[in-house]
Parts: structure tokens; sequence; C-alpha cells
């Protein structure tokens, strides 16, 4: 290496010096002189590919603002035409045993006076996919996804609902760690900027529970008591209510934004559209170099099966956590929140939907960005 050649020649030139029948006392002598002239031209070499990298990234931007734009655009397509079937409704579930027919499960329109009309009476008939197929409006709400779709009964539990979107930042952690020769694992792939990432979504993750759930819940509580104050009037479907929800006068009509919205909108799909277009942007399999290109020589070697599928893998659960995401998404506008509680939540989910894209999609906030594994002007010297 260059630098160890600067140290032989500048060691040749100070033993060159005079009075070379040096004892002890001056090599002692020598040695600070030595250390000092060697050290003076010694300098920390450069991170290998970063100007590489920064290059790929802005060669890529374009088509990746473009994918989160379109997959932004779907979800606002899913929520409108959601809210569009909705016309105004809201049901929720009451307790099938206060019924006189036979109902497998039921629900009121909590708006709806007309006791005929309000009340839907699950049978068990109802197809599965009839909301999706537009058929019956009030056969769609008997049924939730359809059961034989994997995970579609888990998706709004705890914890399930916190570990599907670790899931492309998972197959990235199998690379990173079973890489067969860690001096060639592009610095995008690494364990450090990916486990780094992995503390940013359970951030949000946290964000969204905490915060845009629990605090927002409470707000918006507050605000409603202040607004409309204690409600002491009784509607005609709470005597067929289940237990718990009887303890709320008219419960259902008061406005509740759609914490489900929020849930998806602000927990799922954020994470998920981050680690994968970040992992279009530096692809993490069959040996991907630095700058996130095609696969070099240094690892082409190196190649598996599993790397092989891992991209595939990767696209196909994407696809697929987001079908059911807004699967859920277009039930819950439909069914369960007026329009306007849907919109209110789809504009608290902004909250973590326009970081998380600015995030990644700009060059801005160089600390953060360059800590999570993307590439800044300054990533040489920062990271």
């Amino acid at each position: 290496m260059p630098i160890s050649f600067e140290k032989i020649n500048l060691q040749d030139e100070v033993l060159n010096l005079p009075n070379n029948n040096s004892n002890d006392n001056n090599d002692e002598e020598t040695k600070p002189l030595i250390d000092k002239m060697t050290k003076s031209h010694t300098t920390v070499p450069p991170q290998p590919y970063s100007s590489a990298k920064l290059q790929h990234f802005r060669s890529k931007l374009p088509t990746a603002k473009f994918l989160f734009a379109l997959h932004f655009t779907f979800a606002l397509i899913v929520i409108c035409a959601g809210m569009i079937r909705n016309e105004g409704r809201k049901y929720i579930p009451v307790d099938v045993t206060r019924l006189d027919k036979q109902c497998k499960k039921a629900y009121v329109n909590v708006f709806d006076t007309n006791e005929e009309t309000a009340i839907v009476c699950c049978d068990g008939t109802q197809n599965d996919w009839a909301w999706i197929t537009m058929g019956l409006y009030e056969d769609g709400l008997c049924v939730s996804l359809p059961k034989i779709l994997p995970f579609a009964k888990i998706i709004t539990r705890f914890p399930e609902s916190w570990l599907l979107p670790f899931i492309p930042l998972f197959l990235r952690l199998i690379v990173a760690y079973t890489s067969n020769a860690p001096t060639t694992t592009p610095e995008s792939n690494s364990i450090r900027y990916t486990c780094t990432r992995g503390i940013l979504y359970t951030f949000v993750m946290c964000v969204r529970g905490f915060i845009l759930y629990l605090l927002f819940n409470a707000i918006e509580e507050g605000i409603v008591l202040a607004v409309v104050g204690d409600n002491d009037n009784s509607c005609w479907y709470e005597h067929i209510l289940k237990p718990h929800y009887q303890k709320e006068s008219c419960y259902g009509q008061a406005f509740d934004f759609s914490d489900h919205v929020v849930l998806f909108l602000s927990h799922y799909l954020p994470c998920l559209v981050f680690e994968a277009l970040y992992c279009f942007l530096f692809p993490f399999w069959r040996g991907a170099t630095e700058d996130g290109g095609s696969p070099g020589n240094n690892n082409h070697q190196h190649r598996s099966i599993l790397q092989s599928i891992l991209p595939w893998s990767l696209l196909l659960m994407f696809v697929y956590v987001n079908f059911l995401t807004f699967l859920a998404v277009y039930r819950t506008a439909s069914y369960f929140h007026t329009p306007i509680e849907t919109v209110v939540g789809f504009l608290i989910s902004l909250l973590i939907q326009v970081p998380l894209g600015f995030l990644l999609l700009s060059e801005r906030w160089e600390g953060s960005r360059s800590r999570v594994g993307l590439p800044t002007d300054s990533s040489r010297s920062r990271v």
C-alpha cells in the first residue's frame, strides 16, 4: 500500500542521517522524529464507493419518487372508493342474543332511525368476496377479509402487526449476516445500517401507537366533550349493543377518527415502502456492489440459491401485505367510519408518511440520512 511505502522511505531518510553508528540513546532520539514524520504523511483513506453510491442514488431517484407517488396515489384511490360507497353510514357490532332473528353476527347503522333498515343480520350465507365484487352493500359488511388469505386475521393484532412490517428488514439482515466475505459486503447492506433502520421503524410504530393513537384519541375525546358536552340522550339501539358498548350513551354517534386508517397508513405502509424503495435503490441480492448497482466481480462467486430467491420473496411479500392492507382500508372506509372520520385519519397518517418520504427521497437531513445508510454529500466524513 502507498502509505507503507512512505513509511519505509521516511524511515530510510531518518536512518541515513549523520552518525549512522548510533547507540541506544540515538535510537531513542530518532524514534520521535520518525513517528512525527510518518504521522504527518499518513492520511485516513476515504471510504470506498461513497461518491459512486451518491451518483447511483441520484440516477435512481426519479424512478423511486415515481414509485412512491404511484403507491401514495393508489392509497388515495382506495380510500376515496371506500368513502364513496359509505354514503355517511357507520356500523357497530351488536349482541345477536338480543335480536329476534337468528344471526351469527349483526351490525347496526347508528345514524339510521329505521330499525328495519338499520340492522344488518349476518346468517353466514354471504360470499366472502362480496364487498370486493361490488355485491350487495350489506353482504360485504358480514364478511371480513377472506379466510383463505394468510395473515388476513392478524394484521390488526399485537404482536403480529408489529412484526410483519419488519419482514423486508429481516431478509436484508440474512444477507448481511450470512455474507461469506464481510470485507466485500456493500456498505448499504451492512448490519449496522440495517439495524439502524430497524430502530427507525420501531420508533415510527411507537409514535403511531402512543401518540397518534392513545394521545390523539384522548385529545379527540376532550374536544368532543367540550363541543358536544355530556350526551344523556338514549338511542333506540342501545338495548341491543354489547355490554361494554352500553357504558356510553348513543355509542358510535360521536366523532371518532379512523384509527385503523392511521394504523395501516402510518404503521404498515410507510415502513414497508421505505424499506422496499431502499432495496430498489441499493439491492442486497446477488452481491450488489457498494454503489447499489449490478453484481460486482468480488461477490459474484458468492451467489447462492438463497440470494437468488430473495428479491422475488421481497416483491411477493410487499405486494401481498399491501393487498391485505388496502383491502382492510377499503372495508374500514366503507362500513365503520363516516367519510370525514376517514379523512381525518388519513391526514393524521401524513404525520408519518411525509417525514419518512422526505427522508428517503430528498438529500436534506444529511445526519439522519447517513445514519440509516443513505448517501449524502458529506457521507465521507460522517459515516
